[in-house]
């Protein structure tokens, strides 16, 4: 089944394009698109998921978000800050002695990328 590029996907991409550090939930996406409706979004989040572009991921209070999944994405691990949603890569050396680690603690392989949860260094000074 042929997909297209339409006006509302490719405003989609464009939005996760522009804000790569940082996971959003359908809500917030939502609310910086608003013209394009809530059942076209989701179905379109669905859509762009499965084709690779964007990853979904369940959230600390278990709903679904949605971030930017660019190259090399699935070769590394990422921390996300739980209070403001930023996200950032780690790079392909600690992701590895991470694997390795845990490999040899466990005996599991990683086969996808991990995401680490907790608080970024604003987040950390704002609660003090």
């Amino acid at each position: 089944m042929a997909r297209y590029n339409t006006h509302q996907k490719t405003a989609i991409i464009s939005f996760f394009t522009e804000h790569q550090t940082k996971s959003y939930s359908a809500e917030e996406v939502s609310s910086y698109l608003p013209a394009i409706p809530r059942s076209t979004l989701y179905r379109l989040l669905s859509q762009l998921s499965a084709e690779g572009i964007i990853r979904q991921e369940t959230g600390v209070d278990r709903t679904s978000l949605y971030r930017h999944l660019g190259s090399g994405c699935p070769e590394h691990m990422h921390i996300r800050c739980c209070r403001c949603g930023r996200t950032e890569h780690l790079d392909a050396e600690t992701t590895r002695l991470i694997e390795k680690l845990v490999a040899s603690s466990s005996g599991f392989e990683a086969l996808d990328s991990t995401i680490f949860e907790g608080l970024c260094s604003d987040c950390m000074k704002e609660r003090k």
